[in-house]
């Protein structure tokens, strides 16, 4: 469900790559390159997703190609 809500904010490949790459840096800094292309109600459905399944994320990252290594980073960013 996850991927499907990323997928339909319709980012740019390149996008998407600087974003996963600020998350290993600063999940804050993805965040914020991220909201730009989230109206009001997709914030409000990603915030749930996450809510009420924290793997979410992570499976939503792996079915989306981002790499196990690069998983783990930006899980540690977020102290899991």
């Amino acid at each position: 469900m996850l991927l499907d809500l990323l997928k339909g904010m319709n980012i740019p490949e390149n996008e998407m790559e600087e974003i996963i790459a600020a998350a290993k840096e600063s999940p804050m800094l993805a965040i914020g390159k991220i909201q730009k292309y989230l109206t009001p109600e997709m914030m409000q459905q990603m915030v749930q997703l996450m809510q009420s399944n924290p793997d979410a994320m992570n499976d939503a990252m792996k079915q989306a190609g981002v790499s196990d290594d690069d998983v783990s980073k930006i899980q540690d960013q977020f102290g899991k």
